[in-house]
């Protein structure tokens, strides 16, 4: 419990004792399911992200790329292709001195 003490995310309900996360403050920074002596007692799956609505297609694209795993997955190999071209091109090209 001590490990969220900026957002309070985690608490104990009266009610069972346990100890459970309030999903609006929870950030999703894994310091709880790090640091518990538990192992795989906690979880963590960003389902949703919580915003204000905003009428705006790029802001609405940006929010899709971070919730798609897909999209995600796709960008990142994009980016490691990117960086392996030009590690060739570096090679092939003569070297200036």
């Amino acid at each position: 419990m001590d490990v969220c003490p900026i957002t309070g995310a985690l608490y104990v309900s009266e009610q069972d004792n346990k100890v459970h996360v309030n999903q609006l403050f929870c950030t999703y920074c894994g310091a709880c399911r790090i640091t518990c002596p538990q192992e795989g007692a906690i979880e963590l799956s960003r389902s949703t992200i919580n915003h204000t609505p905003v009428r705006s297609g790029a802001w609405n694209r940006a929010l899709e790329k971070l919730t798609s795993t897909a999209e995600m997955a796709k960008e990142l190999r994009g980016k490691g292709r990117r960086r392996a071209m030009d590690a060739v091109k570096n090679r092939l090209e003569p070297r200036k001195n």
